[in-house]
């Protein structure tokens, strides 16, 4: 009988170690994934992924990171701003609008007129928000641009930072 005790608080034991265990192991995911800005916006990883495959210097990879910083806070401050006029709620407003509109053959600009409309902004907000668009492109183009400054001829082209000019197209690959 004592046996058969002393078996069973070792069990108990066991479980309540691995179960504390379990917990401690599941905390630093959580903790992880906290920090907003160690998440890079979606224009900007795009570039950065494309430039993970390249012998870059010590130099270049230092440049392209404090760029890199510059530039992501302030595309969060373009958000911080757009959340501002969406209010609570307002992203998911958004896509649920663009999903109808969308799905209605709505295009360009009369796309963003009727999905500005449907998620109830005044004409205000609309114009706005508009502004803050723009001002995101040209933060990503100048970030573009300043990343491609960096880098050497052989390295932009095998990065795919080589644009053509304005109203020329890429040849397309025959096949």
């Amino acid at each position: 009988m004592t046996r058969f005790r002393v078996f069973l608080a070792a069990l108990l034991m066991v479980s309540l170690v691995a179960t504390a265990m379990a917990q401690e192991e599941k905390k630093p995911k959580q903790q992880a994934k906290k920090p907003a800005q160690a998440q890079q916006p979606a224009a900007i990883k795009n570039i950065t992924d494309k430039l993970a495959g390249l012998d870059l210097t010590a130099e270049q990879s230092e440049k392209i990171k404090q760029l890199t910083a510059k530039v992501s806070e302030q595309l969060a401050a373009i958000n911080k701003e757009r959340t501002a006029i969406l209010g609570p709620g307002g992203n998911k407003k958004l896509a649920d609008a663009r999903k109808e509109a969308q799905a209605s053959g709505k295009k360009g600009k009369e796309l963003q007129e009727a999905i500005y409309t449907a998620a109830g902004l005044s004409a205000e907000q609309a114009a706005k928000l508009r502004d803050l668009q723009a001002k995101q492109q040209q933060v990503v183009q100048e970030f573009r641009k300043a990343v491609s400054e960096i880098l050497t001829p052989e390295q932009r082209e095998k990065a795919g930072l080589t644009a053509p000019a304005r109203g020329q197209k890429k040849a397309k690959k025959d096949a």
